[in-house]
């Protein structure tokens, strides 16, 4: 069952209600096959269900399964917001552009102060100890556009982010949706270049205190972005999370640095 289950998928992306019942069935067998450190290009490649809309939530049927104790980032964010405002107020490395978008917070409408409170996060993280590379999935990219597997992070700690290049890696933010295939390009440019694998990342559209739409893009291949739209920055950063996650890839490491 589990065998003809997986030929299923392999050849159809519907119904869906047949999709996530052969989904289910493929459990094991699919956590087996990303323990063979397959490429998500493959992995997206053998099941096109994934590459539709509905693809979101069989990635967060498979994270509710290996983590069912997990809790939502929107369970907890009441308390987590007023830390961070404080923390924003009180820090002495955040620009005073940067500032002005705390200071505006308390005229925000919430999906506003979330968008807000989520860009500026990744400057106060503090950058971690260089380690030993170590194997992990990867998604590269030849220059003729050909997607393959790699095994090694060369020059994974080749180079320090400064703040914004930090911001940039953790949340993609561009004015218009017509902007998103160039953000993408530019940073998987920036990965090539410091030898790194471009991960998943969030897309967040609009201004930054008024933003319209949020994706987050799995970055399978340059010529193929596929991008799972969701409803506001909390779902785009649970989604990414639980995606990462539920794929078995490695946080990506210039969002540490």
């Amino acid at each position: 069952e589990e065998q003809q289950s997986i030929d299923w998928l392999t050849n159809h992306i519907g119904p869906s209600v047949e999709v996530v019942q052969h989904w289910e069935i493929t459990f094991p067998a699919r956590q087996r096959l990303l323990k063979t450190n397959i490429s998500l290009y493959d992995y997206y490649e053998h099941f096109p269900c994934l590459k539709v809309a509905e693809g979101a939530q069989l990635l967060q049927k498979d994270f509710a399964k290996l983590h069912p104790e997990a809790s939502r980032l929107a369970d907890r964010w009441d308390l987590i917001k007023n830390h961070l405002t404080q923390k924003y107020r009180n820090s002495t490395t955040i620009s005073q552009g940067d500032k002005v978008h705390v200071q505006n917070l308390p005229q925000l409408l919430q999906i506003g102060k979330d968008a807000v409170l989520l860009y500026l996060l990744p400057l106060l993280i503090i950058a971690t100890p260089a380690k030993r590379k170590r194997k992990q999935r990867q998604n590269v990219q030849n220059p003729d556009g050909q997607c393959h597997n790699a095994d090694d992070l060369n020059g994974e700690n080749r180079n320090r982010l400064g703040a914004q290049e930090k911001q940039d890696s953790f949340i993609i933010y561009v004015e218009t949706s017509a902007e998103i295939t160039g953000a993408l390009i530019r940073e998987r440019q920036r990965h090539q270049a410091a030898g790194t694998t471009f991960q998943p990342i969030p897309i967040f559209v609009g201004p930054l205190e008024r933003p319209t739409a949020f994706y987050v893009s799995m970055n399978i291949c340059q010529d193929n972005p596929i991008l799972y739209k969701v409803d506001s920055p909390l779902d785009a950063i649970n989604l990414w999370f639980q995606a990462t996650y539920a794929l078995g890839l490695t946080y990506p490491k210039r969002s540490e640095q």
